[in-house]
């Protein structure tokens, strides 16, 4: 990977995939009826709109950032491309909030920025059990292709403290103008998970105006298995799976001694709620007695000690595990997530 210095003149470079090559090479020719846009390299937190030169220097930093020299893999294209809206009523857009709110139901909490998924009940329970690593905080632990355990969960909405969370704004900024999402895409590494779990049709997230408890709350025992699991056109050996979310009705309590911040973590008017969990690929879920999968040798790293895996050194038990990325995406406003995920497997 190189940059191009895009300082002084524009420049385009353009090269053709693997594929544009190999159809070139095949004497068949190539007419290109589209293309996509991409800003994967650019920081939008660079924007400073304190310049002291004004408002002609706001973008001076983005603009002068170098870009990503064209390259032909195509685990290497675009990632977070552009989006083309037509309403020009648009200001803000919806994204994604990771919601860790465990009082709100079996919402996964992340430790040290990773999410553990443990491929059986051996591993999930010597990390719950007296004296283990996670005795006290079980809602860091994840089982493999259960409903029945913590899931990951994103609340989608727009996180600005500059509009009110009501009911009246999340209809003006969010359903009138066609920004309410319903469907997702998850793109998981077919290597090592085979399966995504996420809701069902009419869930929602909702609470009680006046006292601020909590109506109705999406668990992962609601899950189904999530249709699809197509090849991924952008991402090398990843799948891509279909899932729906629950609509998100969290609004700010008329008088309450809490706030909407109890069970939501956007700040302005909410959108939807999407829970995930996984299953692992064939072999990765043997037990400490049971044949280690190659993968986690070729992949991750085996026989670490519980320091070396969850940054604790609670007993005396080793682990395998594999480190991999989920990408979950907005199928109407295109606002998209990674998700760290630890594979991870008792050794002995």
């Amino acid at each position: 990977m190189a940059f191009l210095d895009n300082s002084g003149d524009i420049i385009l470079d353009a090269v053709l995939t693997e594929t544009g090559r190999k159809l070139l090479s095949s004497g068949g020719g190539i007419r290109i009826s589209k293309f996509a846009l991409g800003d994967d390299e650019i920081n939008y937190g660079l924007f400073d709109k304190n310049h002291p030169s004004g408002s002609a220097y706001y973008d001076l930093e983005i603009l002068q950032t170098p870009v990503f020299e064209a390259v032909s893999q195509i685990n290497a294209n675009i990632n977070y491309g552009l989006l083309t809206f037509t309403n020009k009523n648009i200001i803000y857009m919806p994204e994604f909030v990771q919601n860790t709110k465990a009082n709100a139901g079996n919402f996964a909490v992340p430790h040290q920025k990773l999410y553990y998924l443990a491929v059986n009940e051996e591993t999930a329970t010597t990390l719950e059990g007296a004296g283990a690593i996670f005795v006290d905080s079980k809602e860091k632990v994840i089982r493999a292709g259960s409903k029945a355990t913590y899931a990951i969960t994103y609340e989608l909405g727009i996180n600005s403290s500059e509009i009110s969370k009501n009911s009246t704004t999340q209809g003006q900024y969010i359903n009138n103008l066609g920004m309410r999402d319903n469907q997702f895409s998850v793109s998981v590494n077919g290597l090592f998970l085979d399966l995504v779990m996420g809701l069902g049709s009419g869930q929602a997230y909702e609470n009680e105006l006046a006292d601020n408890t909590l109506v109705s709350v999406p668990s992962s025992e609601q899950f189904v298995n999530a249709t699809g699991g197509s090849p991924s056109k952008n991402r090398t050996n990843y799948r891509d799976f279909r899932v729906k979310g629950a609509v998100n009705r969290i609004y700010e309590p008329n008088g309450a001694s809490t706030t909407a911040s109890t069970f939501s973590v956007i700040s302005g008017p909410g959108s939807s709620l999407v829970m995930l969990n996984f299953g692992v690929s064939a072999g990765l879920q043997h037990t400490k007695d049971g044949t280690r999968d190659r993968k986690y040798t070729q992949y991750g790293k085996v026989g670490q000690t519980a320091l070396q895996t969850f940054g604790s050194a609670i007993g005396s038990e080793t682990y395998d595990f594999i480190d991999t990325t989920v990408y979950l995406s907005a199928n109407t406003t295109g606002a998209q997530i990674s998700i760290p995920v630890r594979i991870v497997r008792r050794a002995s």
